[in-house]
């Protein structure tokens, strides 16, 4: 049915979006038209404004292409003119010119093919085939996508891009395998390259693909994960919720379809999406005819007829005809159902759609029994069935079950093999962090063993200067008369005294080392020597190696203990 058909995201130049965002700043083209003297510039500023405007003003992107193709005439700017053809082939296209459109881009290609620019040649063959598409010409249009491919093959994006669409179309025609394997090839394409607007593109796609095999908690979990992802990206927010609705819809849970539903139609109508505006106009259609409420759905269905030939949909166009036979048929109208019920029967036979194909089949075979022509009715009603044993064959859904659980396994396996990669990175990452921690450590140990000597020195001159202080008046006083006497035993090497002599080394001492030691034996901090001596902090330290050397003490308090043992203090 047409609700399945809205991610048909398809719209021409760029593959698979359907809201082409305008990357280009119309302003900056026209005054490039105003002053540029380049020919090829303005060719390509033309070209650009042209394929810009073609969904908002088509008369005026067909008028600034022709002015595009009045300046080619005098410049062989082949490029320029490919890119001409396209853009206008595409832009015809819109207005229903399909043969026109065809012409134009086949000559686009031939340019392209030739000038060696294969991502150009490729979405020129994608875009000839939509053409096919929209006509209903299914096959004809995969096959132009499958030549596309070929010169997609230095550009995956395109390519991914490509089997999205194909994957649409291969759902069309009821080759659903094909149509699953498509769409996963895509979705790993999209999750690998973390792409979150394809995406969910992609996820929207497969779950309306299972509601073809009514496994509707498969599909809303697809539409589920495709509006989680979406909160920056409304468009695909909406085709979330149209396509839960449709779910629901399928389970005759109508409040939650209408619900879902008007959900999707006010993302689509803040953005002025016209056919996702119709197409969703069409499901809530479908949920009141569901409910009976059939004068209310044939308001709904008529609307999104008119806006569906307005936008040249035949697909769409058809089945809304089909459903409007339906509801004049449920309100005993059987002349006016078998108008619209055969109309829509001719015209699915240009359309290559199997579901439409089966609906048309079973709503005629139901209103020829009516009218009592059982010979009618039942030829439709065999044809109806082989119709549906093909389309809905379990060996079918067996294959799509047995494509997304072979595409599960590879993303299992791609997220294993990560997290191998990962945990591989941080066990090295740990030896090289072990490694810093035990530098750290040692140096963390360091610091404290100079921090508690500080401490340590610190104390002891504290106590040395209490101890200092209870025998002498003052430490001048303390000082004085220590270095008295160390000079003195220098001078009389041979003094004996009450004391022990002085070992032969104290001879060594130099008059400022004589100084310095006397100021350790009183407790004074090296910035104290140095303030008291005149000399740099460098120096009273240098003069504090050399005594501790000659001495064979170690620090401060080594060097007080021994001025203390010899009775200097």
């Amino acid at each position: 049915m047409i609700k399945n058909i809205r991610y048909f995201l398809f719209f021409i130049g760029y593959i698979g979006i359907a809201n082409f965002i305008y990357s280009i700043n119309l302003d900056s083209l026209i005054h490039i038209l105003d002053t540029s003297k380049q020919t090829e510039e303005r060719i390509d500023a033309y070209n650009k404004l042209g394929w810009e405007l073609r969904f908002v003003d088509n008369n005026k992107s067909r008028e600034y292409l022709k002015e595009s193709f009045k300046l080619l005439a005098k410049n062989n700017y082949q490029k320029g003119r490919a890119q001409a053809l396209n853009n206008y082939g595409c832009t015809v296209m819109l207005t229903g010119a399909f043969q026109e459109a065809e012409d134009s881009l086949n000559k686009s290609f031939e340019l392209y093919k030739n000038l060696n620019l294969n991502e150009e040649a490729g979405k020129t063959l994608t875009n000839i085939g939509s053409i096919y598409f929209y006509q209903g010409n299914v096959n004809e249009a995969i096959s132009y996508c499958e030549k596309a491919m070929t010169y997609f093959k230095d550009f995956p994006e395109k390519a991914a891009m490509t089997n999205v669409n194909m994957g649409v179309m291969y759902r069309t025609i009821g080759n659903y395998e094909l149509a699953i394997k498509k769409q996963l090839s895509a979705l790993a394409y999209f999750k690998n390259e973390k792409d979150t607007s394809k995406q969910i593109t992609s996820l929207n796609n497969i779950g309306s693909l299972y509601l073809y095999f009514k496994q509707y908690d498969k599909a809303i979990d697809y539409h589920n994960q495709a509006i989680d992802l979406s909160q920056n990206y409304p468009q695909g927010k909406g085709a979330g919720y149209g396509g839960k609705g449709s779910a629901y819809l399928k389970l005759k849970l109508f409040d939650e379809a209408n619900d879902n539903y008007n959900k999707a139609l006010r993302i689509f109508d803040s953005l002025d999406l016209k056919k996702d505006i119709a197409t969703t106009t069409y499901n809530i259609g479908d949920v009141l005819f569901n409910q009976k409420k059939y004068k209310e759905s044939f308001e709904k269905i008529n609307q999104a007829k008119i806006d569906f030939i307005s936008l040249k949909l035949e697909r769409e166009k058809l089945t809304c005809i089909n459903m409007i036979g339906l509801i004049y048929f449920e309100l005993n109208k059987h002349d006016s159902a078998l108008v619209y019920l055969q109309q829509a029967f001719d015209l699915q036979k240009k359309i290559e759609d199997p579901v439409i194909y089966q609906s048309t089949l079973r709503n005629l075979a139901g209103l020829y029994e009516l009218k009592g022509d059982t010979s009618k009715a039942n030829k439709l009603y065999h044809v109806y069935n082989d119709s549906k044993d093909s389309i809905f064959s379990v060996i079918a859904a067996e294959k799509v079950a047995e494509s997304e659980a072979k595409f599960r396994l590879h993303e299992k396996d791609q997220q294993l093999f990560a997290s191998k990669n990962l945990n591989k990175s941080l066990s090295e990452k740990l030896k090289g962090y072990s490694l810093w921690m035990i530098i750290l450590l040692c140096l963390i140990v360091f610091f404290m063993i100079i921090y508690f000597q500080k401490r340590k020195e610190a104390k002891f001159i504290k106590d040395q200067k209490e101890l200092i202080l209870k025998k002498y008046t003052s430490l001048e006083d303390a000082y004085a008369n220590i270095h008295n006497s160390l000079e003195q035993f220098q001078q009389n090497k041979d003094l004996k005294t009450e004391y022990k002599t002085l070992p032969d080394w104290i001879n060594e001492l130099s008059k400022r080392e004589l100084e310095v030691l006397s100021c350790l034996a009183i407790g004074m901090t090296d910035q104290e020597i140095s303030e008291k001596l005149f000399v740099s902090l460098a120096t009273v330290r240098t003069h504090c190696r050399r005594i501790y050397t000659k001495l064979l003490v170690k620090n401060r308090s080594e060097a007080a203990n021994f001025a203390r043992e010899y009775g200097l203090i």
